[in-house]
C-alpha cells in the first residue's frame, strides 16, 4: 500500500488522483479524508545533486584550521534562575553531582549555543527554569522529616549582595552530598563567565530582541488564530500487493 497526503507545496509536482472510495472522519473543527486511488503514474524520483565543496578563502582556510585544532568541550547543565539575579548551575560526572550558584542571569545565556577561547570550543547545551527564591524557601519549610532523611531539601540560593556588583560570579556550592568540581569543570566556568563579562551588553540587547519576537508571536496568533484545514490523505493498493489481515479459513484442510 502506497500513500500520498495533500499538499500545499508549490515545489512539489501536482499529481491528478482519481478517487475509487472516499471516507471522511470529522475531528471536529476539521475533518480526515482517506481516499482510495487509482495507483497514479508517478515523476521519477530526479537523481541527487552531486556534493560540492564550498571554495574557501585563504582567511577562510586558516580561521577553520585554527578552530579545527581547538580542544572541543561539552557543557550539559541543568539551570534554575531565581528572580532575574542568581542562577543555580547542575551537573553530573562520574563523582557525582555538582551545584554552583552564580550571579549571572542565564536567561541571558541560553540563546548563544556555544562560545570559543583562545585553546578551547565549548558547545553550551543546558534546561533552564525560572523560580523565586522566596519559592525555593517555602519549599523547604513545607517538607516532612521523611522528606529531610531523603535529602529532598535544597538550600536556599544566595543573595545578590553576597555577590560582586562590578563582575560576574560563581560560589561552589560543597557538601557531602555535592563533591567539588574538577579543575576543569572549574575552567569552562571561569571561561563561561569571562565570555559573560566580555559580551555582556550584546547578550542582554539579544535576549530582549528574542522576548520582542516571541511576545509579537504570540500576540499575532492571538489576534489571528489559525484556522484547522482538512487533511487528505490518498492511497492505492500496488499491482500485486497483498494485505493478509488473518490467517484464512482453510475449512480444517490443512
Amino acid at each position: 500500500m502506497a500513500f500520498a497526503q495533500g499538499t500545499s507545496d508549490p515545489l512539489k509536482p501536482t499529481i491528478n488522483f482519481q478517487v475509487i472510495e472516499q471516507k471522511r472522519i470529522n475531528l471536529g473543527d476539521h475533518s480526515l479524508f482517506m481516499n482510495r486511488v487509482v495507483p497514479p503514474i508517478l515523476p521519477p524520483t530526479p537523481a541527487p545533486a552531486s556534493p560540492t565543496s564550498p571554495i574557501l578563502t585563504t582567511e577562510q582556510k586558516q580561521a577553520f584550521a585554527e578552530r579545527e585544532a581547538k580542544r572541543s568541550v561539552i557543557l550539559f547543565l541543568s539551570v534554575t534562575v531565581y528572580d532575574r539575579q542568581i542562577t543555580e548551575l547542575r551537573w553530573w560526572d562520574e563523582s557525582g553531582s555538582h551545584r554552583v550558584f552564580s550571579n549571572i542571569d542565564f536567561n541571558y545565556v541560553a540563546g548563544i549555543g556555544g562560545f570559543e577561547t583562545p585553546d578551547t570550543s565549548y558547545t553550551l547545551m543546558m534546561g533552564l527554569g525560572n523560580e523565586s527564591r522566596a519559592d525555593r524557601i517555602q519549599y523547604n519549610g513545607s517538607l516532612t522529616k521523611d522528606d529531610l532523611k531523603n535529602n529532598l531539601q535544597l538550600d536556599a540560593p544566595p543573595l545578590a549582595t553576597d555577590f560582586s556588583a562590578t563582575r560576574s560570579e560563581y560560589m561552589v556550592a560543597e557538601d557531602k552530598a555535592h563533591p567539588s568540581p574538577t579543575r576543569e569543570d572549574l575552567a569552562a566556568l571561569d571561561a563561561l563567565h569571562a565570555y559573560f563579562d566580555s559580551n555582556k551588553q550584546r547578550l542582554i540587547d539579544d535576549y530582549a530582541k528574542r522576548e520582542a519576537a516571541n511576545a509579537a508571536r504570540q500576540q499575532y496568533l492571538k489576534d489571528h488564530p489559525p484556522v484547522p484545514q482538512d487533511t487528505v490523505i490518498n492511497y492505492w493498493f500496488g499491482q500485486g500487493d497483498t494485505t493478509t489481515l488473518q490467517k484464512p479459513n482453510t475449512g480444517g484442510r490443512p
